[in-house]
């Protein structure tokens, strides 16, 4: 069977003729007092370091990289062809395995460099105290900085 177009047929003598807007006013006077009777809550600020001891805890416990991996991927390849002439391609595997041996050498240099800077009565740890830490340790991915 044909498909055939149905049109709407208005009934009444007001054809062509809209109808007066309907107002809305005592809807908006009611939303009106609704939000205003609404008391918000005062934001509650958290003792200085408690917020900070609360992500240490989270970061701890996750497994996960800190550096986002794309970031260090791109950082690889471009150190790569710095010291090859063709494009060195990279496995996965070989990109995680080389982002978590930087983080667990960044970890461990920022952790004993904390301590270099609780030696010297301060919280915040300066560059002198990295710049200590290689010198004490003199690791071998330092020797090629200087």
């Amino acid at each position: 069977m044909a498909r055939v177009k149905n049109t709407i047929s208005r009934s009444g003598a007001r054809k062509g003729i809209k109808a007066p807007r309907k107002t809305i006013v005592a809807k908006k006077v009611i939303a009106r007092k609704s939000v205003s009777d609404k008391t918000v809550k005062a934001h509650r600020r958290s003792r200085q370091g408690v917020v900070a001891d609360r992500e240490i805890r989270r970061m701890q416990k996750d497994t996960n990289c800190v550096i986002p991996r794309n970031p260090f991927a791109r950082l690889v390849r471009a150190v790569a062809q710095d010291y090859g002439s063709a494009e060195i391609r990279f496995q996965g595997q070989a990109l995680q395995a080389l982002q978590e041996a930087a983080e667990a050498v960044l970890i461990r240099t920022l952790s004993d460099s904390q301590l270099l800077a609780q030696h010297a009565h301060r919280v915040t740890i300066m560059e002198k105290d990295v710049q200590l830490y290689i010198t004490i340790t003199r690791p071998a991915w330092a020797l090629s900085m200087k």
